[in-house]
């Protein structure tokens, strides 16, 4: 499963403080049991399992587990094949223990939320805290987050549970249930133990690895029979004296020596049963705290005679696209509820992040609708019925078929030596003074069209002025080219079509003399209509 061969690491190599934590070691560990790295504080036994884990690097030697390379596939690895259990448990308090178990999944880029939901409770119910799937961890015991946190490692099942220091901070009974879990989860996996305390090591683990100044001085085999102590949680009525005292509405049953009186009111209202408690000697039992009562009397056990894990429901899962724990909704959810624990400062704190978080989403609606109202004003502007076509030799026989074919689509063609527009930008004067536009002080206000022969208006409604353009001097604007002269010229006598008859146009002039508008048809287009005399004159002068 994992092989170590003559593995280094240094801190401040090279120099005269260099330390050698981890001194050529080398290793080979099983598929299963539990295997303890043991020793004093400071050999290297918490750095050689970080280093196993990924999540510490090494200076030379390899390391492989199933054949491939830490160094080379450190996440996939770590993610893959590796559960962590930390001595301070490592929780995430403004999260509820089934977020906390289910980060292991996320991180692995599980998104199925019923999958996730089924292995949660699967791996709460194997470590007995599915009562507690929404409570947060700093409202349990030291013990009950350990196995939160044990959960939160084979929830994905994978074959090795490093376990640093995992009952540091527990007494003796959580010591003693801790040890019980990991002793059954060695059963099917590589369960990797760190720890000083000689007689766990000796009573649960199958082989002993003792490190010193990171070399390896000793490797020895364990009894991995567990121990047998009586939990100091479980009150067995079986051993206390018990009175009863029933009536046609209590069955009341009273264990222990007998004490003072105790003042209990039981009120029955509209079907629902009220219990008032009026001593604070009574301490309730609910399922919800660590205390138990167990029918019968307490018998020893046989060392080793644990209840089995059911990891069946939990299959190996391989990660693939690899996510991330905390999201925006996650990360605004923890500051909420930290915010809301310290209520003067929080609630203070709580309006700054609103004001700032509201000041943010102000600017970003507005950049955000700047830059959609580009697109659509880009959408707006195009001429989607308008195409341009490059011919080298100018022979119009492909033009001439597809105009009289009537599934083409094509009812005009130009065919122009010099182009004499494209799609150009169309300023109009008003009178013989110059405006303010949206741009900056111009003068005139503008608009864009593409240049087209008169005959292409025949048929168009026309919405102001004439249809003929008796003089060349004249041409006419489609609905609109006239739509965006109204909108950005920003005056008050500029609000209809009929106010564009007469105005100049500066783009389109023949010799010195500008084109006016003669009138306005409803195309649908951005388009302007020349007569062919004067989109000739344009494309001589323009080759000229």
């Amino acid at each position: 499963m994992i092989s170590i061969k003559n593995l280094n690491k240094f801190y401040n190599r090279g120099k005269q403080n260099q330390i050698h934590v981890i001194n050529d070691v080398t290793l080979d560990l099983p598929e299963r049991g539990m295997t303890a790295i043991f020793g004093k504080s400071g050999c290297g036994k918490t750095t050689l399992l970080n280093v196993i884990g990924g999540l510490d690097g090494f200076s030379d030697g390899s390391l492989t587990i199933e054949g491939r390379s830490v160094a080379k596939n450190t996440d996939e690895i770590r993610n893959k094949y590796i559960g962590y259990i930390f001595q301070n448990y490592n929780l995430s308090a403004s999260e509820s223990c089934y977020d906390n178990v289910a980060s292991a999944l996320r991180l692995c880029g599980m998104r199925d939320e019923e999958e996730i939901e089924r292995r949660v409770t699967a791996a709460l119910k194997n470590v007995g805290m599915e009562k507690y799937a929404k409570r947060t961890p700093d409202t349990l015991s030291g013990g009950q987050q350990q196995r939160i946190a044990i959960a939160r490692a084979i929830v994905k099942n994978p074959p090795v549970i490093l376990a640093d220091e995992p009952t540091g901070n527990l007494d003796e009974a959580n010591t003693v249930m801790i040890m019980d879990l990991l002793r059954e989860i060695a059963r099917d996996h590589l369960v990797l133990l760190v720890t000083h305390e000689e007689s766990l090591v000796d009573a649960y683990c199958d082989k002993i690895i003792e490190l010193s100044d990171g070399k390896i001085i000793s490797s020895r085999e364990g009894r991995a029979e567990g121990v047998t102590r009586r939990s100091k949680q479980d009150i067995y009525l079986g051993e206390l004296e018990k009175t009863e005292l029933k009536t046609p509405e209590i069955n009341l049953e009273y264990y222990g020596e007998r004490a003072e009186p105790i003042d209990i009111k039981i009120v029955n209202k509209d079907g629902r049963l009220y219990l008032s408690l009026g001593d604070d000697r009574v301490k309730i039992i609910d399922g919800t705290g660590e205390i138990r009562l167990v029918e019968g009397v307490y018998q020893e056990r046989a060392a080793g005679e644990k209840k089995p894990f059911d990891m069946s429901s939990l299959q190996s899962f391989e990660g693939r696209n690899y996510g991330r724990l905390f999201s925006l909704k996650s990360s605004l959810k923890s500051a909420y509820r930290q915010m809301k624990g310290n209520r003067r400062r929080g609630r203070k704190a709580l309006r700054i992040v609103l004001m700032l978080f509201s000041a943010v989403m102000v600017f970003a609606s507005a950049l955000f609708g700047s830059s959609l109202g580009k697109i659509i004003q880009a959408d707006k502007s195009y001429n989607h019925n308008t195409f341009y076509v490059y011919t080298e030799t100018g022979d119009s026989a492909v033009f001439e078929a597809a105009l009289s074919d009537p599934t083409s689509g094509i009812d005009h063609y130009v065919i122009y030596p010099y182009h004499p527009s494209g799609d150009r930008e169309i300023s109009l004067r008003i009178a013989s003074f110059e405006t303010f536009t949206q741009s900056g002080y111009g003068s005139g206000i503008k608009s864009h069209g593409v240049a087209l022969d008169e005959t292409m208006a025949e048929g168009l409604p026309l919405l102001a002025g004439e249809r003929t353009l008796a003089d060349e001097e004249y041409i006419l604007i489609s609905d609109r080219v006239a739509d965006d002269v109204i909108e950005n010229a920003g005056l008050g006598f500029v609000d209809e079509y009929s106010d564009l008859i007469g105005m100049t146009c500066n783009l389109y002039s023949v010799g010195q003399k500008p084109l006016r508008v003669g009138g306005v048809v409803a195309s649908g287009e951005h388009t302007v209509y020349l007569t062919p005399m004067t989109a000739a004159r344009l494309s001589i002068e323009r080759m000229g």
